[in-house]
């Protein structure tokens, strides 16, 4: 006998499993025969009265641990888009539909940053956007700190200060890295017809020898020079080689040691370390300059690489003075001397 069937008395017949395994059945009209399907929830194969089988007896991909479909809008399996909605549909199936309207789905959430925000209309993330320019912020950043407000994408407060105290240095601020301390000449100096530099080296720090001169000038007015002896600070600096790299240095800052000479200019002087210098405004070819002492302070040894430039600078503004001198007239450990042109 088939082993789905089970003989009962009177003469009635039971059939218990698959109805693919019922085969040919011939029964005789007394026979009375009732039929019962065996279904496996769970074994991945949609059976006879099941609607759906995971093959995992618990619920999920929209099929529950009873082998019915969940109900619609039940939650299932993600796709990976934050600006969809997945959930079931009423035929079983895990459907991700547009949603989410709000949501951030592209950029990081720090203040002020690109961001792409969800629509609610479409499962695409749409292009990026930005906070409203003036949005109130808290900078902490390589060059600003503090309370500040959102430009551009980026929260600007308090710029960092990244003054380094040296006079010939150019500082300045990378948003990327930080501070920046530029060893390099300035550009756009004021030039001269004739120019002079002897510099010597000595024993004591900052007691170098310098004389440098700057005469028949391009015009430079009174005003352009302000007055040292309230709040222009200057600062001597001496570049040599190609690169230009910083060899020698001084601060001349404003105050005491500056005085006015004969309503064309100033005068500045120290007597520790001895040091001396003059400024005298005039049209072209007329204004001059010249410094000398033992007051300034070497960065690197003796001899200098050609060429030498030598620049006199306003603190805080782009008046410059300058010299190049290309080929020396003397140069080795112990004296650097120069005309130009």
């Amino acid at each position: 006998m088939n082993p789905g069937w089970r003989a009962h008395t009177g003469a009635s017949v039971t059939f218990t499993g698959r109805p693919s395994d019922l085969g040919a059945v011939t029964l005789n009209s007394s026979a009375a025969v009732t039929f019962r399907a065996i279904t496996t929830c769970g074994n991945g194969v949609v059976d006879a009265f099941e609607q759906c089988d995971g093959g995992n007896n618990s619920s999920g991909r929209c099929c529950t641990s009873g082998c019915s479909f969940e109900a619609p809008n039940t939650g299932c399996q993600d796709d990976g888009s934050a600006c969809s909605a997945d959930v079931c549909d009423a035929a079983g199936l895990c459907t991700h539909v547009a949603g989410n309207a709000g949501t951030t789905c592209r950029g990081p959430a720090a203040q002020c940053a690109p961001r792409g925000v969800c629509s609610g209309t479409s499962t695409e993330c749409p292009p990026e956007d930005t906070h409203a320019e003036g949005t109130a912020c808290f900078a902490n950043s390589p060059c600003h700190s503090g309370d500040g407000t959102c430009h551009d994408g980026v929260c600007l407060g308090v710029e960092r200060d990244c003054d380094d105290g040296l006079p010939c240095t150019q500082d300045s601020c990378d948003e990327s890295i930080g501070c920046v301390h530029g060893h390099a000449p300035y550009s756009g100096c004021l030039a001269a017809q004739r120019s002079r530099l002897t510099l010597k080296p000595s024993l004591a720090p900052g007691r170098a020898v310098l004389s440098w001169r700057w005469t028949n000038g391009a015009a430079l007015s009174l005003s352009d020079l302000s007055d040292p002896t309230v709040d222009a600070s200057y600062a001597l600096c001496v570049y040599a080689g190609s690169p230009s790299a910083l060899i020698a240095d001084m601060s001349l800052p404003a105050g005491a040691k500056w005085s006015a000479v004969g309503g064309s200019g100033y005068r500045f002087m120290d007597t520790v370390p001895p040091t001396g210098l003059r400024l005298r405004s005039g049209s072209g070819g007329k204004s001059a300059a010249a410094m000398a002492g033992r007051g300034v302070l070497l960065q690197r040894a003796f001899p200098f690489a050609a060429p030498v430039t030598v620049q006199l600078r306003k603190a805080g503004s782009p008046l410059c003075l300058e010299s190049q001198f290309v080929v020396p007239q003397h140069s080795d450990a112990k004296r650097f001397s120069a005309y130009a042109p």
